[in-house]
């Protein structure tokens, strides 16, 4: 339906520099259909080319088949009334251009943001289908302790790469569904339009688009000799917004009760928020002066030019808005993903340090490669230890043949027991030395 619109656009602008070049408007409508290719336009310019012939005004044949908004049918309707049909197409033609481009300034605002946040939904699940898997599978391995974020993180990847082929594209559909609901829908849209008016540097945007489509429009219709209640009902018929839509028809009710603009902004509730007090001062004082088409032609001209401006705005202050998201995103995963290998490290470095310290502070195992070994001679069916060579009995053996000792000296053995422990000494005439020395 967007590109019917447009080529639609494009036969009133061509019909326009037809008319205006002298030509009349049958002979205008066929060079335009000559030109015409898409099968839905044809019709509706064939359909508008038989009621010309029947006898039909071309503003009511463009209201019949919606070729134009009926807010602009006005500006058809009073050139063929006055006979100034060229002049007010080109006045159609140019709020056409003025239209396209305040949509243009509002999805080039919105385009921004959009972009980064469906790159950066594209690149997350990239990353929880075909990486977090992967990690799952490697922490699974390693067994150990995982903190909650790299659980949840882990969870949400298993999810998403057993389930993703339904899930992903259900995403995308809820997505559409919601854009559909909250900015598409006649009777849900207001919904979207209050979340846009409580962001402020959207709601700036806004504000300037509609208030230089009331000043241009509500000037041009004016200027062309419409009555004032009929201008301000084309104003109702040419807001998209319910916020403006409202208060037009606040306005029309007021105008036809006979109370002036100045009474009107008084009496609406919010009128600070949709229209700026410096523009309110201003449509006052020009209707108290007579001023009040030419003002109007101002308000149109100064807010035209701030759309560029607080669309730049908008940009600059998105930026870091998302940068801030992006950021967050990554942190979160990253902490996800070093946190279990820190805990692994750490778990190694704690079972060095408490082997290290078991070692340290251990009792001592001899071996028989670090004590040596003697045995008794059969001849001796009891030894004696003493206490020192030459000194006194300490011990008598007579179940034990072999012995561990620690060393030798002037002809006598350092027994000791399996722990290390000195037991004695004995005198090497008792003694079998197996060891070697």
């Amino acid at each position: 339906m967007g590109g019917i619109s447009r080529e639609l656009e494009d036969f009133i602008e061509n019909l326009a520099l037809l008319v205006d070049s002298g030509l009349d408007i049958v002979s205008s409508l066929h060079a335009v259909r000559f030109d015409t290719r898409t099968p839905q336009v044809l019709e509706i310019i064939d359909s508008v080319i038989d009621d010309i012939d029947s006898g039909y005004p071309l503003w009511r044949s463009l209201d019949r088949n919606k070729v134009v908004q009926s807010y602009l049918v006005t500006f058809v309707r009073i050139g063929e009334e006055s006979g100034q049909l060229p002049e007010n197409l080109a006045l159609v033609v140019e709020q056409i251009k003025k239209n396209r481009m305040f949509r243009s300034k509002l999805l080039s605002a919105m385009l921004y943001p959009a972009i980064i946040l469906g790159l950066s939904l594209v690149l997350g699940l990239g990353i929880f289908i075909f990486v977090i898997p992967r990690l799952s599978a490697v922490y699974s391995a390693l067994n150990i302790e995982m903190p909650v974020i790299t659980s949840l993180l882990i969870g949400l990847g298993d999810f998403l790469s057993q389930y993703g082929i339904i899930v992903v594209p259900l995403i995308f559909v809820f997505v559409i569904l919601l854009y559909r609901f909250l900015f598409v829908r006649e009777k849900s849209k207001h919904i979207g339009q209050k979340m846009i008016f409580a962001i402020k540097p959207l709601r700036i945007i806004v504000t300037n688009i509609e208030v230089a489509r009331m000043g241009f429009l509500l000037g041009t219709l004016l200027k062309a000799g419409l009555p004032i209640l009929d201008a301000v009902n084309s104003l109702v018929k040419s807001s998209d917004f319910y916020h403006y839509r409202n208060f037009y028809l606040h306005l029309a009710m007021r105008i036809e009760d006979g109370y002036s603009f100045a009474d009107t902004f008084k009496s609406y509730s919010g009128i600070g928020k949709i229209i700026p007090l410096p523009v309110q001062q201003i449509l006052i004082a020009a209707e108290r002066s007579g001023n009040f088409v030419h003002s109007l032609e101002q308000i149109g001209e100064r807010f035209e030019d701030r759309i560029d401006t607080s669309s730049k705005n908008l940009s600059v202050l998105l930026e870091p808005v998302m940068l801030i998201a992006v950021w967050l995103g990554v942190v979160f995963v990253a902490l996800s993903v070093i946190l279990p290998v820190y805990n692994l490290v750490g778990g190694v470095g704690q079972a060095r340090y408490t082997s290290a310290t078991n070692t340290s502070t251990a009792t001592p195992v001899p071996t028989m490669q670090i004590f040596r070994q003697i045995t008794i001679k059969d001849e001796f069916r009891t030894i004696e230890l003493y206490n020192q060579p030459d000194g006194n009995v300490i011990e008598t053996i007579s179940e034990e043949r072999t012995l561990l000792y620690e060393g030798k000296s002037n002809g006598w053995y350092l027994i000791v027991n399996t722990s290390g422990k000195p037991r004695g000494w004995v005198e090497e005439i008792y003694i079998e030395d197996n060891s070697g020395s």
